[in-house]
């Protein structure tokens, strides 16, 4: 089935400078057969936002909790450039995360928090859970860190993007059942526009 990248998207867009983009190896498109269209250009494209709208890293493997600190999402947001104008940072990963204690992965999400209100002091922090695998014997571990994501979220005054767990046919993932298709990654995107203009208006 065809996921057209297709909402409303009016609301965030009037109230729109730039949005910077954080994600993992979803947010690059990697797939191992073959890198596809990220939910990050999805998203993008489905808002619009424009080229200089649109800040974004990704880098695979990476996460809130990891210990090493190439996979950190701070790394990444350590390497931008400040911009006042910046709105919006959401920031996207899970399945990397799912062998990180719940103290780490708040640790990691105080420290990107800080990193925002230095280098973007006008921008809201936004946390979304995307991960999920065709492996059913990561299924606790994926509904667990799920929770310690929005749980951490909430600690920490960011807004826990809500109903992203849209990764629930194996048709939307990739050979390897952990990264999205092309349709896994439309849906992502459809879920991620769909929450913004629920919850950032």
């Amino acid at each position: 089935m065809h996921v057209q990248v297709s909402i409303q998207y009016e609301g965030v867009l009037h109230h729109l400078k730039k949005i910077v983009f954080i994600g993992v190896g979803y947010g690059q498109g990697y797939t191992p057969d073959g890198n596809v269209t990220s939910w990050i250009t999805n998203v993008a494209n489905g808002l619009p936002i424009s080229t200089s709208q649109k800040i974004s890293s990704a880098y695979g493997g990476a996460g809130f909790g990891r210990t090493d600190d190439t996979y950190k999402f701070s790394r990444l947001l350590n390497n931008l450039s400040a911009d006042n104008s910046v709105k919006y940072v959401v920031i996207c990963g899970g399945y990397n995360d799912i062998y990180s204690t719940a103290s780490n992965i708040t640790s990691g999400m105080s420290d990107c928090k800080s990193i925002i209100a230095s280098k973007f002091p006008n921008a809201t922090m936004c946390v979304g859970f995307i991960g999920n695998t065709t492996d059913a014997s990561k299924a606790t571990d994926i509904t667990t860190t799920r929770s310690r994501y929005q749980t951490s979220a909430s600690s920490l005054n960011a807004v826990y993007l809500e109903n992203l767990n849209v990764l629930t046919s194996a048709n939307l993932f990739s050979s390897d059942g952990i990264h999205p298709n092309t349709e896994g990654e439309r849906k992502i995107a459809n879920a991620i526009i769909t929450a913004m203009n629920n919850q950032l208006l």
